[in-house]
Protein backbone atom coordinates (compact mmCIF):
# COMPACT_ATOMS: atom_id res chain seq x y z
CA UNK A 1 0.00 0.00 0.00
CA UNK A 2 1.34 3.41 -0.99
CA UNK A 3 1.05 6.31 1.40
CA UNK A 4 1.23 9.85 0.24
CA UNK A 5 3.32 12.09 2.43
CA UNK A 6 3.15 15.81 1.90
CA UNK A 7 6.08 17.88 2.98
CA UNK A 8 5.62 21.55 3.65
CA UNK A 9 8.89 23.01 2.39
CA UNK A 10 7.99 26.57 3.31
CA UNK A 11 6.80 27.69 6.67
CA UNK A 12 3.86 30.04 6.37
CA UNK A 13 4.74 33.70 6.53
CA UNK A 14 3.92 35.46 9.75
CA UNK A 15 0.85 37.63 9.70
CA UNK A 16 1.25 41.07 11.23
CA UNK A 17 -1.29 43.68 12.28
CA UNK A 18 -0.36 47.35 12.55
CA UNK A 19 -2.87 49.30 14.67
CA UNK A 20 -2.16 53.00 14.17
CA UNK A 21 -3.62 55.81 16.26
CA UNK A 22 -2.61 58.39 13.65
CA UNK A 23 -3.64 61.33 15.84
CA UNK A 24 -1.41 60.12 18.69
CA UNK A 25 1.56 59.40 16.43
CA UNK A 26 1.35 62.77 14.69
CA UNK A 27 0.85 64.46 18.04
CA UNK A 28 -2.27 66.50 17.43
CA UNK A 29 -5.99 66.20 16.85
CA UNK A 30 -5.80 67.51 13.30
CA UNK A 31 -3.82 65.35 10.89
CA UNK A 32 -2.80 66.53 7.44
CA UNK A 33 -2.58 64.27 4.42
CA UNK A 34 1.17 64.96 4.23
CA UNK A 35 1.66 63.87 7.87
CA UNK A 36 -0.36 60.73 7.30
CA UNK A 37 1.62 59.93 4.15
CA UNK A 38 4.92 60.50 6.01
CA UNK A 39 3.94 58.14 8.83
CA UNK A 40 2.72 55.54 6.32
CA UNK A 41 5.96 55.73 4.33
CA UNK A 42 8.07 55.45 7.48
CA UNK A 43 6.17 52.41 8.75
CA UNK A 44 6.19 50.73 5.33
CA UNK A 45 9.96 51.19 5.05
CA UNK A 46 10.91 50.32 8.63
CA UNK A 47 8.75 47.20 8.86
CA UNK A 48 8.96 46.11 5.19
CA UNK A 49 5.20 45.66 4.92
CA UNK A 50 4.14 42.76 2.73
CA UNK A 51 1.05 40.94 1.55
CA UNK A 52 0.51 39.21 4.94
CA UNK A 53 0.46 42.53 6.79
CA UNK A 54 -2.65 44.52 7.58
CA UNK A 55 -2.83 48.14 8.69
CA UNK A 56 -5.75 49.58 10.65
CA UNK A 57 -5.77 53.35 11.16
CA UNK A 58 -7.97 54.84 13.86
CA UNK A 59 -9.33 58.39 13.73
CA UNK A 60 -11.79 60.40 15.82
CA UNK A 61 -12.45 63.34 13.54
CA UNK A 62 -14.04 63.24 10.09
CA UNK A 63 -11.37 65.47 8.54
CA UNK A 64 -8.68 63.07 9.76
CA UNK A 65 -10.41 60.27 7.88
CA UNK A 66 -9.61 62.07 4.64
CA UNK A 67 -5.98 62.51 5.70
CA UNK A 68 -5.71 58.85 6.74
CA UNK A 69 -6.85 57.80 3.26
CA UNK A 70 -3.33 58.77 2.15
CA UNK A 71 -2.33 55.44 3.73
CA UNK A 72 -3.18 53.25 0.71
CA UNK A 73 -4.54 49.81 1.51
CA UNK A 74 -5.19 50.57 5.18
CA UNK A 75 -8.49 49.87 6.85
CA UNK A 76 -9.93 52.96 8.49
CA UNK A 77 -11.83 52.75 11.80
CA UNK A 78 -13.65 55.78 13.10
CA UNK A 79 -15.38 56.82 16.29
CA UNK A 80 -16.39 60.37 17.13
CA UNK A 81 -15.53 62.12 20.34
CA UNK A 82 -12.84 62.16 22.97
CA UNK A 83 -10.58 59.11 22.64
CA UNK A 84 -12.56 58.08 19.55
CA UNK A 85 -9.56 56.76 17.62
CA UNK A 86 -8.40 54.86 20.71
CA UNK A 87 -11.81 53.31 21.29
CA UNK A 88 -12.18 52.31 17.62
CA UNK A 89 -8.77 50.60 17.59
CA UNK A 90 -9.33 49.02 21.01
CA UNK A 91 -12.58 47.55 19.71
CA UNK A 92 -10.67 45.93 16.82
CA UNK A 93 -8.03 44.48 19.16
CA UNK A 94 -10.59 43.11 21.61
CA UNK A 95 -13.35 41.77 19.36
CA UNK A 96 -11.83 40.55 16.10
CA UNK A 97 -10.01 37.41 17.33
CA UNK A 98 -6.64 38.95 16.59
CA UNK A 99 -4.82 36.17 18.46
CA UNK A 100 -6.23 33.62 15.99
CA UNK A 101 -5.34 35.62 12.89
CA UNK A 102 -2.00 37.31 13.59
CA UNK A 103 1.40 36.33 14.95
CA UNK A 104 2.56 39.87 15.65
CA UNK A 105 0.76 43.11 16.54
CA UNK A 106 2.29 46.58 16.43
CA UNK A 107 0.38 49.28 18.32
CA UNK A 108 1.30 52.81 17.26
CA UNK A 109 0.12 54.80 20.27
CA UNK A 110 1.26 55.60 23.76
CA UNK A 111 -2.21 55.72 25.27
CA UNK A 112 -2.81 53.63 28.38
CA UNK A 113 -6.21 52.54 27.05
CA UNK A 114 -4.32 49.90 25.02
CA UNK A 115 -2.67 48.25 28.05
CA UNK A 116 -5.45 45.70 28.58
CA UNK A 117 -5.79 44.50 24.98
CA UNK A 118 -1.98 44.41 24.63
CA UNK A 119 -1.66 42.31 27.81
CA UNK A 120 -4.45 40.00 26.63
CA UNK A 121 -2.80 39.45 23.23
CA UNK A 122 0.59 38.86 24.83
CA UNK A 123 -0.92 36.30 27.24
CA UNK A 124 -2.32 34.42 24.23
CA UNK A 125 1.10 34.12 22.60
CA UNK A 126 0.98 37.07 20.22
CA UNK A 127 4.16 39.16 19.96
CA UNK A 128 3.23 42.80 20.69
CA UNK A 129 5.37 45.88 20.07
CA UNK A 130 4.29 49.38 21.08
CA UNK A 131 5.60 52.33 19.09
CA UNK A 132 5.19 55.77 20.68
CA UNK A 133 6.72 59.15 21.16
CA UNK A 134 8.89 59.16 24.27
CA UNK A 135 6.91 61.87 26.04
CA UNK A 136 3.49 60.32 25.38
CA UNK A 137 3.79 56.67 26.37
CA UNK A 138 1.81 55.41 29.36
CA UNK A 139 3.76 53.48 32.00
CA UNK A 140 0.94 50.95 32.14
CA UNK A 141 1.23 50.38 28.39
CA UNK A 142 5.02 50.14 28.60
CA UNK A 143 4.69 47.23 31.01
CA UNK A 144 2.18 45.42 28.80
CA UNK A 145 4.16 44.79 25.59
CA UNK A 146 7.22 42.70 24.80
CA UNK A 147 8.94 45.56 22.98
CA UNK A 148 8.60 49.33 23.34
CA UNK A 149 9.98 51.37 20.44
CA UNK A 150 10.24 55.04 21.42
CA UNK A 151 10.93 57.99 19.15
CA UNK A 152 11.49 61.65 19.90
CA UNK A 153 9.99 63.58 17.00
CA UNK A 154 6.56 63.68 15.36
CA UNK A 155 7.08 60.60 13.20
CA UNK A 156 8.59 57.22 14.03
CA UNK A 157 11.42 57.68 11.51
CA UNK A 158 14.29 57.72 13.98
CA UNK A 159 13.84 56.15 17.38
CA UNK A 160 15.25 58.16 20.27
CA UNK A 161 16.57 54.95 21.80
CA UNK A 162 16.96 51.36 20.75
CA UNK A 163 13.82 49.31 21.34
CA UNK A 164 13.34 48.16 24.92
CA UNK A 165 12.86 44.41 25.02
CA UNK A 166 10.77 43.44 28.00
CA UNK A 167 10.30 40.03 29.56
CA UNK A 168 7.65 37.94 27.84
Amino acid sequence: MNKRIEINRHSPAKRRLFAVDIENIVGCGKVTEAESREVAHTVEQRYALGSNDHVVVGVSHGKNAFAAKAWHGARLVFQRGKNGADLALKHVLETEKIEERYDEVYVFSGDGIFAEPVSMLKSKGVFVEVVSETSRVSKKLMHSAQVINLFSDKTPSTPAIAPLYLAA
